[in-house]
């Protein structure tokens, strides 16, 4: 299942519901950019962005500095987010 935040955020994690309990690879594409709640991210397998979103969602003084996490080590490790970002 592939989202993106171009509708309302509400709908966009009720979207997510039922794929991601059925085992489905859930993607979320965050454009336009919102922050997104931890609910949602909780049911996404796949987070795409590209590098400013990479920098808006991590924050840019991470991102520049290199002090961003592992996100395919946090994914595997972690329940609380996306398996994997790809950007």
């Amino acid at each position: 299942m592939c989202l993106c935040l171009e509708v309302e955020l509400g709908a966009v994690q009720a979207a997510a519901v039922a794929p991601a309990a059925a085992g489905i690879t859930v993607v979320l594409t965050p454009s336009p950019f919102l922050r997104v709640s931890q609910e949602l991210l909780q049911l996404v397998d796949v987070l795409v962005v590209n590098e400013h979103q990479r920098a808006d969602l991590v924050g840019r003084d991470l991102v520049e500095a290199g002090d961003e996490p592992d996100w395919d080590r946090v994914g595997r490790t972690s329940p609380a987010g996306p398996r994997s970002m790809s950007w």
